[in-house]
């Protein structure tokens, strides 16, 4: 250490604090880190490394520049760099800074006063210093927050303070910081060391210390999101069990009473006055109209809660449309609807055979909904090497084009068009399609022109290999 001049040790922390310095420009260049303390407590940072410049270079620049203006710097430093660390939560405590600006009006008209004084001068900085770091240390000490690195800068600041008490009985005993600095050399490269070194742990601490409330922070929104979680699944486990009670209570309810009327349509026919029989057949419908919606809501919420068990297995195409196409056939022949199918009995194709029926039967339903009496419908199919096409075309009412981007989705506006003898529905039968025919790997599209009617077109595959 005697081998070592103090403007070797000054030179030393100077090319410290330009990578520290390189470091904090890092941090608040980064987005995440980016916080306007810091920018205060690098300023800071950086007027008290000029000082140290102009203290290095004393005999080359004028005495107001090298050490009185290095004195107001590092008090200046020392409150921007106090401040900022206060403030490390990002609350500007306009009250705080005012004291602290007052603060450094004082002490820079008294460095004004005694410019002509070292020693009053290293007094007033050294003061300034002692006032600045250990009122910063009790204001951290008394926060609430219970951060590992918060503790470590109130401690480093309350040493620095210490440090600077220190100085301060040395200088007094010595009667100048010149002399103190040439009376006793290699004590004066401690002191400078070791206050380099008390400056540099707030520089580590306050970095630390960001890095610990972001994990903190990102700890409590983990927390907030497992709450959430929970709270979601149950109120899904209370959706799942009110599906339920409509499911026991409400489906076999339903399902007699549609098949009492349709009963007592076959047994009475032409014997039921024609002032009852409309109100009989607009009851027959909508009880038809809400077993379907009832079916097909049940289907959908066991759907998203993953209560359906996927159970692939060859079909056959010609059974699987002729079953369906004999669930709607009464309507059909109420509306005088020509049926073509003209599907490839022979086709067979991978799927589960409980959704595959689901999304013939609403696309069939959909197609005598919107076609007019004596209109036709369509059913077509097309195969290649891995996949089937089956089409279901009608000439019905058509769809517009800003309708056809919602048809499959949920989470947009999407207003039902009643049919064209204005039979009802809520569009989540389509919804519902678009759901299963995903699980099936395959895909729907839809071409549709207003007046001319619609194509519905899904795609499955062959077999579970492909």
């Amino acid at each position: 250490m005697e081998h070592i001049d103090i403007k070797s040790v000054l030179v030393f922390i100077i090319l410290n604090n330009i990578f520290i310095t390189l470091l904090f420009f890092y941090f608040i260049l980064n987005k995440k880190s980016r916080q306007w303390f810091l920018t205060y407590y690098l300023v800071g940072f950086l007027f008290q490394t000029l000082a140290l410049v102009g203290i290095i270079l004393r005999n080359q620049l004028p005495l107001e520049i090298s050490i009185h203006g290095s004195h107001l710097l590092l008090m200046i430093g020392c409150a921007l760099r106090t401040f900022a660390i206060i403030s490390y939560d990002s609350k500007f405590r306009s009250g705080t800074f005012r004291w602290f600006g007052l603060a450094v009006l004082v002490f820079g008209v008294l460095i004004l006063i005694y410019a002509n004084n070292n020693f009053y001068l290293t007094v007033i900085q050294t003061i300034a210093s002692v006032l600045f770091y250990g009122s910063g240390a009790l204001i951290l000490f008394r926060r609430k927050e219970k951060y590992n690195f918060l503790y470590l800068l109130a401690i480093a600041q309350l040493l620095f303070a210490g440090f600077q008490i220190f100085r301060l009985f040395a200088i007094y005993q010595t009667g100048t910081d010149y002399d103190f600095y040439h009376t006793a050399q290699i004590d004066a490269k401690v002191y400078i060391m070791v206050s380099s070194l008390f400056l540099n742990i707030p520089n580590l601490g306050i970095l630390l210390l960001m890095l610990e409330i972001n994990a903190h922070t990102i700890k409590e929104k983990n927390r907030i999101i497992d709450d959430e979680r929970k709270q979601l699944a149950i109120a899904n486990q209370t959706k799942d069990k009110f599906f339920s009670i409509i499911a026991h209570d409400l489906r076999g309810p339903i399902s007699s009473m549609m098949s009492m009327l349709e009963l007592i349509n076959e047994n009475h026919k032409g014997r039921i006055d024609r002032s009852l029989q409309n109100p009989l057949d607009a009851l027959t419908a909508t009880s038809q109209q809400t077993f379907t919606l009832l079916e097909n809501l049940l289907t959908w919420s066991r759907s998203q809660s993953g209560q359906i068990e996927y159970k692939p297995t060859t079909c056959n195409l010609g059974e699987v449309i002729r079953d369906n196409i004999g669930l709607i056939l009464t309507k059909i022949e109420e509306k005088k609807i020509k049926l073509i199918n003209q599907v490839d009995s022979n086709i067979t194709f991978w799927a589960d055979r409980v959704m595959i029926d689901t999304i013939i039967r609403n696309l069939l339903s959909n197609a005598v909904k919107y076609t007019h009496k004596d209109g036709s419908i369509t059913i077509d199919s097309k195969m290649d090497e891995h996949s089937v096409e089956i089409s279901i075309g009608d000439t019905g009412i058509g769809i517009k084009p800003d309708s056809l981007e919602k048809l499959f989705r949920i989470d947009v506006p999407n207003v039902s068009i009643p049919g064209t003898n204005g039979e009802g529905g809520t569009g989540l039968g389509l919804i519902l399609c678009h759901e299963l025919i995903t699980k099936l790997r395959g895909k729907i599209t839809v071409n549709s022109t207003v007046n001319s009617g619609s194509v519905f077109t899904i795609t499955l595959l062959l077999s579970s290999n492909e």
